[in-house]
């Protein structure tokens, strides 16, 4: 995964331009290549498409991610996806921090989009972070008012942080819900001070099982999501926009459970058996 996404492919003769309205661009070509040569597949809830050319995933919806804020990003799916393993999400974050650590020593400033219930938040400001957040559903920003954490309503083209604020802005499974990918790492980019470290996690559209059984994979790419990227198209896709790929640690402080946690997770990635991969860069 990480020697692939190192070496940014170049950006293709037919790729839409940076100020393209994707979701236009989206509905009959291929938002990374521009290519019209597309194979659809039947997910759950809507169809997805697969580019020929360059293996990239475009959902069929193409909605607005604030569409979807109140009701399908509310209570209830917070509650059904995070809430349920709060413990399990601290415990884990405080494994991450270690991590990102390893790639950008601290402490500093930390900005978590998407932060939910701000497990990532709790434990980088027990190492002394500053840490903040972003979410777009208002119920999240309710729950951080109660837990004295600062997390502002906002999504990824709408950050509402002053410019060069952050040293670290992680953005786990956020970037696939968004079609306006270059909007989104350019409002990113706004809000990172130079030399500042951005982490991402995003599903792999070109994971083993996906290249198995493409078909079989298609629910997984949930309704919520616009985009799923491969290594090389999200590559493509940061190096295009001004970010510069940063090699993943091989070594990370913490103990046992630490230390086998980022082992297992390491050699699955290298394997590509797990279903998403993890990349981080800087503001060149």
């Amino acid at each position: 995964m990480a020697k692939e996404a190192a070496v940014a492919p170049p950006v293709p003769p037919g790729a839409p331009p940076l100020e393209a309205d994707l979701a236009a661009v989206g509905k009959s070509a291929c938002t990374w290549c521009g290519s019209a040569e597309r194979e659809p597949f039947r997910g759950e809830r809507c169809n997805w498409y697969r580019c020929r050319q360059c293996g990239f995933w475009v959902s069929e919806l193409l909605v607005d991610p604030e569409v979807y804020a109140t009701e399908d990003y509310g209570a209830d799916y917070q509650h059904s996806y995070y809430g349920r393993s709060i413990a399990r999400k601290l415990k884990t974050s405080y494994y991450r921090w270690n991590v990102i650590e390893a790639v950008k020593p601290g402490p500093g400033s930390f900005l978590d989009v998407g932060c939910s219930y701000g497990t990532m938040l709790k434990a980088g400001a027990e190492r002394g972070w500053s840490t903040h957040g972003v979410d777009i559903a208002p119920a999240m920003i309710d729950y951080a008012k109660t837990v004295g954490q600062d997390v502002r309503l906002g999504s990824l083209t709408k950050i509402p942080y002053d410019d060069d604020t952050f040293d670290v802005i992680h953005a786990r499974h956020v970037l696939e819900h968004d079609i306006q990918t270059y909007a989104a790492l350019a409002e990113l980019r706004r809000v990172m001070k130079p030399g500042g470290i951005l982490v991402v996690e995003v599903p792999d559209g070109d994971c083993a099982r996906t290249r198995r059984n493409p078909a079989a994979e298609v629910p997984n790419w949930s309704y919520l999501h616009m985009v799923t990227f491969t290594p090389t198209t999200l590559a493509g896709f940061m190096a295009r926009s001004g970010w510069q790929y940063v090699p993943p640690p091989t070594r990370i402080a913490g103990g046992l459970q630490c230390q086998g946690w980022f082992a297992w997770k390491s050699f699955r990635e290298r394997r590509r058996w797990a279903t998403y991969f993890i990349t981080y860069w800087r503001k060149a």
